[in-house]
């Protein structure tokens, strides 16, 4: 195996240098572009999970005598916006 490698693939990579860097280049960009778009949707997941809680415990508390709905209602707003700006 090793000799095929070095008979070869070594040559082809010597005669072409710049296109098999711009070969692992593209991998890597690939390979980061995929971790990315991973790292997102789990930050999205977990602000969805978030602002579901959130929901449910100030309907939860609404329900309660110590809240009223419309302090229910102003926690959510406050927390949407912010959510928003950052």
């Amino acid at each position: 195996m090793l000799a095929l490698l070095a008979t070869y693939s070594w040559q082809e990579v010597r005669h072409h240098a710049w296109r098999s860097a711009t070969a692992v280049l593209a991998v890597m960009l690939g390979v980061a572009l995929a971790f990315s778009v991973h790292l997102i949707n789990a930050s999205a997941l977990d602000e969805f999970a978030s602002a579901e809680a959130l929901i449910r415990w100030t309907e939860k508390a609404s329900a309660t005598p110590s809240m009223t709905a419309s302090t229910a209602v102003a926690l959510r707003q406050a927390w949407w916006r912010t959510s928003c700006q950052e």
